[in-house]
């Protein structure tokens, strides 16, 4: 058989997130160090990562360079498999990351690999497995449509492997994989949509809330949340952080056994929901103080005013033609 551990989400940084009120950098990395730890305990053949290793693109090097350290002393030589999840890249453009964080650590971390749409064959014990991956990139969990508003390429594509060879696949994405329907303002694609895909193992990222082990079509879909919390929300402070033990069997079936992280906190000895109470208090104040402002003003006798006065009031002699066509264009709504 073959086994490899995934974890995914790390969001490592050298700040604490306003959320939390311990040492993040310092649990975070125990957390991690115990991700690799275990495996080596299960006697895993390789690791697996669903990308955000890093809080932001723009980490120090201070910063980059440490972590490299830590996933290079405790990989112990053993194959680590990853992706590019968006905190990784600038604007969801996966062409940014050489110039990034994670770009950096690739550079020197030669267990370390990136894994795309190319099946990688990763061979132990006698067996082989595909390994492939779809980064973070600015379609992803997106339709595609033509001129017409029809779909030419529905947002399950990234999920879905097309063709088996009978060779067991393991498949990942860092987008949004959800059993439950959301807002459409909400980039998402549903378990049900992608269900008949013929990966062995999906597994999914980006959501840091997960979802539990889901029977498909041909094989497995998991989630297990993100191993970093840097949001107090209350689904957060109730979850605790996971790994995938992933296992091919020699009559190439998969199986997932959730692994709980063994040196996390309860969310709430270490996260802090002030400032999200402190911002919600004040969004109630502006919205009772923009609802009083309209009661108020219903009540007045309000005259409109001449916008091309005030527009003339700002104009820059040095570039009229750009003030005269906002003159026509004010012109336009009045």
């Amino acid at each position: 058989m073959i086994k490899l551990l995934y974890s995914t989400d790390w969001h490592y940084t050298g700040k604490n997130p306003a959320a939390r009120k311990d040492d993040y950098p310092a649990a975070i990395e125990r957390k991690i160090r115990d991700f690799f730890r275990t495996g080596h305990e299960l006697e895993v053949d390789g690791f697996l990562g669903g990308g955000d290793f890093f809080n932001s693109a723009h980490t120090s090097p201070e910063v980059v360079t440490r972590l490299g350290k830590i996933v290079e002393s405790e990989q112990k030589k053993k194959p680590f498999f990853g992706m590019w999840g968006n905190h990784d890249e600038v604007g969801y453009n996966p062409n940014t990351v050489k110039k990034t964080a994670i770009g950096v650590m690739q550079e020197f971390s030669k267990l370390f690999t990136i894994l795309d749409r190319t099946p990688y064959i990763f061979e132990a014990n006698g067996m082989k497995v595909k390994l492939t991956a779809v980064s973070a990139y600015a379609q992803l969990d997106s339709h595609i449509y033509d001129e017409h508003g029809n779909i030419v390429q529905h947002r399950a594509r990234d999920w879905i492997v097309e063709h088996s060879d009978g060779t067991p696949h393991i498949h990942m994405a860092h987008g949004f994989l959800t059993p439950r329907p959301l807002l459409d303002t909400i980039r998402h694609t549903l378990i049900e949509e992608m269900r008949h895909t013929k990966a062995t193992i999906t597994l999914g990222a980006h959501d840091h809330s997960g979802f539990p082990v889901t029977k498909l079509d041909h094989g497995l879909a998991y989630n297990p949340g993100s191993l970093g919390r840097t949001k107090a929300s209350h689904e957060e402070m109730n979850r605790m952080p996971k790994y995938a033990l992933i296992t091919i069997h020699e009559d190439g079936t998969g199986e997932i056994e959730p692994i709980p992280c063994k040196v996390a906190e309860p969310g709430t000895e270490v996260m802090d929901r002030s400032v999200i109470d402190a911002k919600k208090e004040k969004e109630a104040k502006l919205k009772a103080a923009r609802e009083n402002m309209r009661v108020v003003l219903k009540g007045m006798n309000v005259k409109g005013v001449d916008l091309e006065v005030i527009v003339d009031g700002f104009e820059d002699k040095t570039r009229p033609p750009v003030f005269a066509e906002l003159k026509r264009r004010l012109r336009i709504f009045n």
